[in-house]
């Protein structure tokens, strides 16, 4: 059971381990007997293509690195049929690994086709590299040859035909067309593989260009989305230049109004300390009322004390005669005053006056 959980932590904890290289020497002369990848080593285990992404996040170069045997990642992953899902990963992130030949002159569909993966992985690495379904390995035999001589499904030998419709007369270095491979082999479908290889090229041709016609009709729908899309594309861009503008417009009003708060602030701020010197002031007033307030009390016991001396000094004139009676009144009056004057007052100044008008 592999324990694939583990290689993800592994992958995200330490990255660098996707590039350690696992290496064995000869016991005799001490050179490398075979060296591989982690990515080399999960390939060939038939691994989630969660696990492949996470060694090539950590080693994106890896995709393009050899074993010992001239083995790219995807040639290992074909080889031990592994999940289309992988193969699309690897693809994805590397698409020129799909012409990589190993030691053997064997592309990925080489040993696609050995091992009898599934149609869809054929279509797969058939429809960016048409041209793979044309190269010849090392012992001159074609994908077909394999596909023949493996037991492939029928899907897989018209995928190849359609391809390469001439690759049912190509012969490999033993002088064997795959018609001749096939015919001496158990071929599960042995029937329906003679009749495909059987039919005339001009049929996997009308069939290639019915599917070109297709392609086009495809291709030329294709051109009217993207001619649609590039016309929401233009409108959505204009939106985007409206809004732009109206997003500057309004940080320009914000700017206005930020500047407007503070100049605000600041008014509000001098408001404050004027209010504080006119509370000041009116503090001082309100004292100064007070003051006059008790000044005008004094004033008016005074006005009263003076009232009552002078109907004192009218009455003493109506009884008694002469200027030493009146002289008397007019002393009496001044010490009352006097008193008066020395309970409430500081200011000499204004008492003078004030008894200079009495």
């Amino acid at each position: 059971q592999k324990e694939w959980d583990r290689v993800l932590r592994r992958c995200e904890e330490c990255p660098s381990e996707a590039s350690v290289w696992i290496v064995e020497d000869n016991n005799y002369d001490g050179s490398i007997r075979w060296r591989l990848l982690p990515i080399h080593q999960a390939c060939e285990e038939r691994p989630p293509d969660t696990v492949i992404s996470a060694l090539l996040k950590a080693n994106p170069r890896s995709a393009l690195e050899r074993d010992m045997g001239g083995s790219l990642p995807i040639h290992l992953a074909c080889r031990e049929r592994a999940h289309k899902s992988v193969a699309d990963v690897l693809l994805h992130h590397c698409r020129k690994c799909i012409d990589c030949s190993d030691n053997e002159g064997r592309l990925p569909l080489h040993l696609a086709c050995r091992q009898g993966v599934s149609s869809d992985m054929i279509d797969l690495l058939l429809r960016p590299y048409y041209r793979g379904a044309m190269q010849q390995d090392a012992d001159g035999m074609l994908p077909l040859h394999w596909a023949c001589a493996q037991g492939a499904s029928c899907p897989i030998v018209e995928s190849l035909l359609r391809a390469y419709p001439d690759s049912v007369n190509v012969m490999d270095k033993l002088s064997r067309t795959p018609l001749t491979i096939l015919q001496s082999s158990s071929h599960p479908e042995k029937e329906a593989v003679l009749i495909a290889l059987k039919r005339d090229i001009s049929y996997w041709t009308t069939s290639l260009q019915d599917e070109v016609s297709n392609l086009k009709t495809l291709l030329a729908h294709s051109a009217s989305e993207e001619k649609s899309l590039r016309e929401e594309l233009a409108e959505l861009r204009h939106r985007f230049d409206q809004v732009d503008i109206h997003l500057e417009q309004c940080v320009k009003d914000k700017i206005a109004l930020e500047t407007a708060n503070r100049s605000l602030h600041d008014q509000c701020a001098e408001t404050t300390l004027q209010n504080e010197v006119l509370q000041s002031t009116n503090k001082k007033l309100q004292v100064k009322v007070k003051e006059h307030a008790k000044v005008l009390a004094l004033m008016k016991k005074e006005q009263a004390t003076v009232r009552a001396a002078l109907m004192s000094m009218m009455g003493a004139r109506k009884n008694i005669s002469g200027p030493v009676v009146l002289s008397n009144a007019v002393e009496d009056m001044r010490n009352i005053l006097t008193e008066n004057r020395s309970d409430s007052f500081d200011d000499s100044e204004e008492e003078d006056c004030r008894f200079a008008e009495i």
